[in-house]
């Protein structure tokens, strides 16, 4: 833990071994064509809500509001790729965001703002990172719909540091 006694959390969807293998295997060329660097397999996740540093006595109670948040188990579609020039990222995301899952990252959010920790700003865009310091882009062809089933969603620490950050799951809700 750092001395500051926060630490840098967030809640994220977290696919299966078999989904990162077909995510990896199905967009390797998009990514190896942008000459950026590859999201590390063990990385991919799609953020919910992103918290920030947290204070250390604030995750019992975090944990204790979103365990009890219901969460009807709902299908997702990975078939866009999108990319954000300032941050230069190319992500993987979904044409359609269903309701189920808007509404989880905005109960989640709701009750870490309740909670005094600070609200994201920006849009909910839902999404995975496939590769950051993007420095070019391929031509884009949508990539093959992937249909992830979602059951559960956790609380997740990433550590910066290296060259790429650790992410450690916390907790899992569902």
């Amino acid at each position: 833990m750092p001395r500051s006694g926060k630490r840098r959390l967030f809640f994220a969807l977290w696919p299966d071994d078999d989904l990162r293998t077909r995510i990896v295997r199905a967009t390797r060329a998009e990514v190896r064509g942008t000459g950026g660097k590859p999201t590390p397999p063990e990385n991919l996740h799609m953020t919910l809500h992103f918290l920030g540093p947290a204070p250390e006595e604030l995750i019992a109670p975090l944990v204790e509001r979103v365990s009890v948040l219901p969460l009807d188990p709902f299908e997702l579609t990975l078939d866009q790729y999108g990319y954000w020039q300032r941050a230069r990222t190319l992500w993987l995301g979904l044409q359609e965001t269903p309701p189920t899952l808007a509404e989880l990252a905005r109960d989640l959010g709701r009750i870490s703002n309740e909670l005094g920790l600070p609200r994201e700003r920006r849009a909910f865009i839902p999404h995975m990172t496939l590769a950051r310091k993007v420095n070019r882009l391929t031509p884009r062809e949508p990539p093959r719909p992937m249909h992830w089933f979602v059951h559960e969603f956790a609380l997740v620490e990433s550590v910066l540091g290296g060259p790429h950050s650790r992410y450690t799951i916390l907790e899992h809700f569902g």
